[in-house]
């Protein structure tokens, strides 16, 4: 049986997006969104889309992004809108510092 291919080999764009993050945020805080997202299934700490493909845990209805008002897209929404657009790629995480499910980007 042949061996699954990884997420750099599947998701290229994905896993070069992660290592800037962990540039960004920090090795720790990226393992530990990871972890909960694709691990924990744990909603509002990670998710992506590549080339058919997802990882990770999509984030609930109501979430917005941090900077973004109450009234503007929730993150579950941008991340519909990716999906049912056939984006080639997209991809979210909890910003260092997020509380909750809000704040996140």
């Amino acid at each position: 049986m042949d061996k699954p291919a990884s997420l750099r080999d599947a998701m290229p764009n994905t896993a070069d997006w992660i290592d800037k993050r962990r540039v960004d945020w920090g090795r720790e805080h990226v393992d530990e969104c990871l972890r909960n997202g694709v691990q924990r299934k744990l909603p509002g700490y990670f998710y992506a889309i590549e080339g058919g493909r997802a990882v990770g845990t999509p984030w609930p209805a109501g979430a917005v992004l941090g900077q973004v008002a109450a009234a503007g897209p929730s993150v579950a929404e941008l991340q519909r809108v990716a999906v049912m657009c056939g984006a080639a790629f997209a991809a979210f995480m909890r910003e260092p510092g997020a509380g909750g499910v809000n704040g996140t980007h």
